[in-house]
């Protein structure tokens, strides 16, 4: 998606690229949603989908769990 509601261009950060941005903003997320993890929870009923992610690659050293 190109832009805001209003039309206009989204503010950039100067000297970085939108990837480097979304990274910031992905990292971000992924830090405030450990806040509201407890780190002695178990995987749960997530269980299988972090079993999938971490086989497709996307797992700890991908920033995840």
């Amino acid at each position: 998606m190109n832009g805001s509601a209003s039309g206009t261009e989204p503010r950039s950060v100067p000297g970085m690229s939108r990837s480097d941005e979304r990274d910031v903003v992905r990292r971000g997320y992924d830090a405030l949603s450990y806040h509201y993890r407890s780190d002695d929870a178990d995987d749960g009923q997530y269980a299988p989908w972090l079993a999938g992610r971490d086989e497709a690659g996307f797992g700890p050293s991908f920033g995840g769990r």
